[in-house]
């Protein structure tokens, strides 16, 4: 079973994989988008505790 760390990392992973794939959209562009904002500060939450 994937920790929630682990699991959040790998979609970090996969989304800015396929950003970079994809070309359409900067990667700073991709970092400020809402679904990796919010992947970041859920991933920020659990290393806190």
């Amino acid at each position: 079973m994937l920790t929630a760390t682990r699991f959040i990392d790998l979609r970090i992973q996969r989304f800015v994989r396929k950003i970079i794939e994809a070309e359409q959209v900067s990667l700073w562009e991709a970092l400020s988008q809402d679904f990796f904002m919010n992947g970041y500060k859920c991933f920020a939450n659990v290393i806190e505790k």
